[in-house]
């Protein structure tokens, strides 16, 4: 797809608003998806599609070219609006303290979510500290999967993260720099959870959590995750693709813990 620029952008938006923003204190997802499908042409004829159709919303998906500046003015023009009709809600192209991104979250988020997925830009791992309290008061929104993208998680925000979801089936922290220099105690926290799958797809590599030369922060994450007896009884995978520790260890360490029967994901 052709790369947006300004001036495109912003003929993208006017239509956006013209299309979207009149209809009150609601953004129609169904709508919204038809415009973005249809964003480079210069007279968009917009009809709802139908509203039985599952469709998500996404603002920096890859896929379509976007840069941190339609995602800017895309999310002041939506910021005081809620999102309808959605099954997903995918978020990219946070960057630093991106006060615009927490207002968005708390007041735009939908009733309910499939999933959530949250993405920092790739330079850098991004504080999901700037993020967190918002993530926080939206989790029981969300249904069955989050994603964590490119942020940095110190190990007591990850364990808030993972006891505020416990309700879901599928968490992922893929490319995340994750911090547990000590084991955390989920004994009692994660009661009744339904976690099924937890994914660290590339956050083990060198230049995030380096597991392979800090071995022992993976360790402590795993052992803490052992202390749940109903986690130890839900969890059917993890996910260690592209974080550069040993699978043969990695199966050990797991049977050690009580997670004889979880599948170790390496792709």
């Amino acid at each position: 797809m052709e790369k947006f620029n300004k001036e495109d952008a912003n003929n993208h938006l006017v239509n956006l608003e013209r299309a979207l923003l009149k209809q009150g204190k609601y953004v129609d997802c169904l709508i919204q998806q038809s415009i973005y499908h249809n964003a480079l042409s210069k007279d968009l004829d917009i009809e709802k599609p139908d509203s039985d159709s599952e469709t998500s919303f996404e603002i920096g998906n890859l896929d379509w070219d976007f840069e941190a500046y339609e995602v800017s003015c895309l999310i002041k023009k939506l910021k005081n609006f809620t999102i309808l009709n959605t099954k997903d809600f995918d978020l990219g192209y946070i960057e630093g303290k991106d006060n615009l991104s927490n207002k968005f979250l708390s007041s735009s988020f939908p009733d309910k979510v499939n999933r959530l997925w949250v993405e920092g830009l790739f330079e850098s791992s991004l504080n999901i500290n700037n993020f967190f309290h918002r993530i926080m008061k939206i989790s029981a929104k969300v249904c069955n999967e989050v994603k964590f993208c490119g942020f940095y998680i110190r190990g007591d925000h990850l364990s808030r993260l993972i006891i505020s979801f416990r309700h879901i089936k599928s968490f992922l922290f893929k490319c995340c720099k994750l911090s547990t220099p000590s084991v955390l105690d989920y004994s009692k926290a994660l009661r009744g959870t339904q976690i099924q799958e937890i994914n660290f797809h590339g956050s083990g590599m060198i230049v995030l959590s380096d597991w392979y030369n800090k071995p022992l922060e993976f360790k402590n994450l795993i052992e803490g995750l052992s202390t749940s007896q109903d986690l130890q009884y839900s969890l059917k995978e993890i996910g260690i693709a592209y974080c550069e520790i040993c699978v043969d260890t990695t199966r050990k360490l797991l049977d050690q813990n009580g997670f004889e029967k979880v599948q170790l994901i390496q792709n």
